[in-house]
């Protein structure tokens, strides 16, 4: 099962692992399937993912970092949005919060072979848990890995997919001049998504 990003950067075709990850690439393909993707920007905002600079320390880095990761997902492009196509159209098969509403994330699905060691590596961002409401997890958020063995990632974010066309596209985005908040001086989104596959009319 694959999906086709267009770019305005070019073409960046995903090989999704729907066997290890149901529940990330169904989440993920009926995300596409409703056009939540399109127009979305890369780089978007101030959200970023927590990774370590030690093995004591937490820190946060930029949505975009030359040799490290390509962020998008967030349709209203703070970094700080996004949700589950579950909390997206209220299913019934979710289990409420407090409030009644389905939880905005799902629980990410780790799996061990499944790492951060090649460029082209796709990844849900995953939130951190803030409180009693907030429990954290993946909504629509994701990233692209711009470099090699970025494996400090693992089980902070959940792998569930990898690029396999679209390389030199994964060039310009590395290349892509940002200011010092990681932000690209040039305007990079999503275009259009197609899903390549009969598997997703099941959805």
């Amino acid at each position: 099962m694959s999906v086709l990003f267009e770019t305005s950067l070019g073409d960046i075709v995903i090989d999704l692992e729907t066997q290890s990850c149901p529940k990330t690439c169904e989440n993920f393909l009926k995300l596409c399937k409703v056009y939540y993707y399109n127009l979305n920007a890369f780089f978007n905002g101030v959200s970023r993912p927590l990774v370590p600079r030690s093995r004591t320390l937490l820190i946060p880095l930029s949505p975009v970092s030359k040799d490290f990761l390509a962020q998008v997902g967030d349709p209203t492009a703070t970094g700080t949005g996004g949700e589950s196509i579950w909390s997206l159209i209220g299913s019934q098969n979710s289990s409420s919060n407090s409030n009644g509403k389905p939880p905005r994330y799902f629980t990410p699905e780790f799996i061990p072979r499944l790492k951060h060691r090649a460029r082209g590596t796709v990844s849900m961002a995953v939130a951190p848990a803030v409180g009693e409401e907030h429990k954290g997890g993946c909504g629509s958020q994701f990233f692209i890995t711009l470099a090699d063995n970025v494996e400090y990632l693992d089980g902070k974010h959940a792998v569930f997919g990898h690029v396999v066309e679209g390389l030199d596209t994964l060039e310009k985005l590395n290349d892509i001049f940002v200011d010092q908040d990681g932000r690209p001086l040039k305007d990079v989104r999503i275009r259009h998504v197609e899903i390549l596959g009969a598997w997703y009319s099941r959805l």
